[in-house]
């Protein structure tokens, strides 16, 4: 038994020697290879706790509020109607224009989602009107742009949600607005994607909708539709926007002979009855009973102011 304790204490630690006029080896060479640094008292954090300590007073947030603040952000985003909205505005470190981060689509696997997109947007998206009405009261911005340049009225008009895209007119977002990618309007937007009843209440609002406008392909919404043979959003176009058409046709500009080319093709995929004797009417031009479809199409081109 006696033995067995003598194993048991612990031997006595050699002590290194120093070397002439310095430390001991293993200091040095520690010394060379940190630099000379202040010692850290034997109480205090370790150097990771101290780093986020400094952070936190600097920028005055801790990792608990960013953690609420990631909570809150993920509820803001998957809410889903109007009373959720306005009761998660009330929260501390609310923001109303905030917006989704870029990521990798979940379902898609390996589809990545710009983000951008704020909850105006996403309401947009789900033809919501009501959240639209109660975002627009707590001062969000209805023209927000996405990564991809486009305000929640073009996510509205691609979404066909009429009633999102009525709201968001009436509480005064830009109806006008032309996104980054392609220079598209709502209403060219709509009628690219053949978004026919979101097209038609926009259109209705002519002249606050602007029809005259082009994309980058400088195509107007009337262009889009005759592509689409759209003829009674054509129809009701072409009788807004009066002789000229969408495109503005004038006599003796430098691009009238384009112009023409481009609201003939327009003309011809109207059909004769009734339609092209309709416009001709809202035109001012006399149709004879027995007009064909090439005489319509040139007495609504005489008309050209």
């Amino acid at each position: 038994m006696a033995a067995r304790a003598r194993w048991c204490v612990a031997p006595p630690r050699a002590v290194p020697r120093r070397r002439a006029g310095g430390d001991a080896p293993g200091r040095a060479r520690r010394r060379r290879g940190r630099g000379a640094s202040a010692p850290r008292a034997a109480d205090g954090p370790p150097p990771a706790e101290a780093a986020s300590e400094s952070i936190a007073v600097s920028t005055g947030r801790s990792a608990s509020d960013d953690a609420k603040t990631e909570l809150w952000e993920r509820w803001w985003f998957e809410a889903r109607n109007a009373d959720a909205l306005a009761v998660l505005a009330k929260m501390p470190g609310a923001d109303v224009n905030r917006k989704t981060r870029p990521r990798i689509d979940p379902k898609g696997k390996v589809a990545f989602d710009p983000g951008g997109l704020t909850a105006c947007a996403l309401a947009a998206q789900r033809d919501d009107a009501a959240s639209i009405r109660v975002l627009a009261s707590l001062g969000a911005d209805l023209n927000a742009r996405d990564a991809n340049g486009a305000c929640a009225l073009h996510h509205a008009a691609f979404a066909d949600a009429a009633d999102a895209a009525d709201a968001l007119v009436d509480l005064g977002a830009d109806a006008n607005a032309q996104d980054a990618r392609d220079g598209s309007t709502a209403v060219i937007l709509a009628a690219y994607g053949a978004r026919r009843e979101t097209l038609r209440r926009l259109v209705a609002r002519h002249p606050v909708v602007d029809l005259s406008l082009r994309d980058v392909g400088n195509a107007t919404v009337a262009g889009h539709c005759a592509q689409r043979r759209l003829a009674d959003e054509l129809l009701t176009i072409l009788k807004l926007c009066g002789p000229g058409g969408a495109g503005r046709l004038l006599r003796g500009e430098k691009v009238y002979l384009g112009k023409r080319r481009e609201l003939t093709g327009q003309l011809e995929t109207l059909p004769a009855r009734p339609h092209l004797a309709e416009l001709c009417e809202a035109w001012g031009a006399r149709v004879a009973e027995g007009d064909d479809k090439k005489a319509l199409i040139a007495k609504l081109l005489q008309r050209t102011p």
